[in-house]
């Protein structure tokens, strides 16, 4: 059985490509650190995937404040609520009060 399902559809009304949520239902770990700030967004956006059991997490922290447009986007934040362990590149000790609202269970 195939751990994503996605479905492109041709909108008759405007004849634009639009893309379904990709669920991810077994995915646990998620390495971000070294990749395109696109990804993050692919995957960390919860319009674009749905990661109902990610708990553990590599991201590059200044693309994550891009992605995130400094913490105050809506729909990252459900994808990252459940993260229990996540490294961050380069080594930061100091997050803002915004950061923890994401990562509430760190």
């Amino acid at each position: 059985m195939p751990q994503s399902s996605i479905s492109n559809k041709l909108n008759s009304n405007d004849n634009q490509l639009y893309s379904k949520i990709i669920e991810y239902p077994y995915l646990i770990l998620l390495n971000l650190g070294f990749v395109h700030h696109d990804y993050n967004d692919q995957f960390l956006n919860d319009k674009k995937a749905h990661l109902p059991r990610l708990t553990k997490s590599t991201v590059n922290y200044y693309k994550l404040i891009t992605v995130t447009k400094n913490f105050t986007s809506d729909g990252i934040r459900v994808n990252c609520m459940k993260v229990k362990q996540l490294n961050i590149n380069p080594k930061i000790r100091i997050f803002s009060e915004d950061f923890y609202v994401y990562f509430l269970s760190l």
